[in-house]
């Protein structure tokens, strides 16, 4: 499947099935996406067992199984963010006995996930609930149709977040090229910038939000690398977690970010790192080093307003500094690592090196 210059805005998965209860073709759009940072001409490299194809302007990405019996296809509107579902049963001369489209409007989560709440059969299903696709393996009988409805809208959210990865890098390019983003090489020292010349950060777009309510990962990750000598654009840093999908695990990201997987990302990148998921750890680990990198995570103050991540800097044995280190405070600086783990928890911590 090719992407070259304009964004896909409607993606189709279709899977045949021999009957309603029947084992299908699974159509799981596990993609890679693959972008020309500077000129948005990308492609996906579509494995497992995908078929690609170009229907006049629209890519579509399916997997298909002959059969008599029935036929589902799922597909998603990028435009009005909704779910189509189409079901046709055929009986054994192949004429048409059932066909139902079922529309139903995506949920974009209050940290730019994609999620929906589905009727199948008469029941509701929220996807969210079956991210873990390993689950769906596990369960059959006569709900093994049911699994496999969810699959398909599965499989469809998932290139979604992909097609939309490749839009916000082209909104986001655009934004830099205009001088209304952040220049390569600044640091992000508040998520939230609109105002100041070459740091507006807070004009981005990041999965079906914006930057500035759920960016702290990618934040702290891009500062990072600034300080370690390799220094990106924020709009690519932007486009690695969405296609890798590091930002919204399995597509839904509950609280913002999935901050355990940074590391997806720093070994993609080819960056050292040592993870800690106790602050005692990373805090001896800090204290023998004369200078070092740390990018670290912590519970907000009340746990149900989620959780910030941001970079931080030892600079000498009693200085640390950081940047985007909280909502309000743009930059941080104190004597103790033990000053910037202010919340009510620490989930995790890396130290990173070249």
């Amino acid at each position: 499947m090719f992407f070259r210059k304009k964004v896909v805005t409607r993606l189709v998965a279709l899977v045949t099935v021999i009957s309603l209860l029947g084992d299908a073709v699974p159509c799981y759009a596990d993609v890679d996406i693959k972008v020309s940072m500077d000129d948005i001409s990308s492609f996906i490299t579509v494995k497992k067992n995908l078929k690609c194809l170009k229907a006049n302007e629209n890519e579509v990405a399916y997997s298909t199984k002959v059969s008599k019996n029935a036929e589902y296809s799922c597909d998603f509107d990028m435009d009005n963010l909704k779910f189509c579902f189409k079901e046709t049963i055929l009986d054994e001369n192949g004429k048409i006995i059932k066909q139902k489209d079922t529309y139903t409007n995506a949920i974009i989560t209050k940290d730019g996930g994609l999620d929906a709440c589905i009727e199948l059969d008469g029941n509701k299903y929220r996807l969210s609930d079956f991210e873990n696709r390993s689950s769906l393996t596990e369960r059959g009988g006569v709900m093994s149709s049911i699994i496999k409805a969810i699959d398909l809208y599965l499989s469809v959210a998932d290139t979604a977040e992909k097609v939309k990865a490749v839009s916000n890098y082209k909104y986001n390019r655009k934004l830099e090229s205009k001088g209304n983003g952040v220049k390569k090489g600044y640091y992000v020292t508040d998520q939230s910038e609109t105002k100041k010349k070459n740091k507006r950060s807070g004009n981005y777009r990041f999965g079906f939000t914006k930057f500035k309510d759920v960016g702290c990962e990618v934040a702290a990750v891009y500062n990072a690398m600034i300080s370690l000598g390799r220094p990106e654009r924020l709009s690519q840093t932007i486009y690695c977690f969405e296609a890798w999908s590091i930002e919204f695990a399995s597509g839904w990201g509950k609280l913002g970010s999935n901050p355990l997987e940074i590391s997806k990302y720093l070994k993609k990148k080819k960056v050292s790192y040592k993870k800690y998921t106790s602050f005692s750890a990373l805090k001896k680990a800090a204290a023998k080093k004369n200078k070092c990198r740390i990018i670290m995570s912590r519970w907000n103050k009340s746990v149900t307003s989620g959780l910030h991540t941001f970079y931080v800097y030892k600079e000498s044995k009693n200085l640390f500094k950081s940047y985007n280190w909280d909502y309000h405070w743009t930059y941080k600086r104190d004597s103790t690592l033990d000053a910037f783990n202010n919340g009510s928890g620490f989930i995790v911590g890396y130290l990173v090196w070249k």
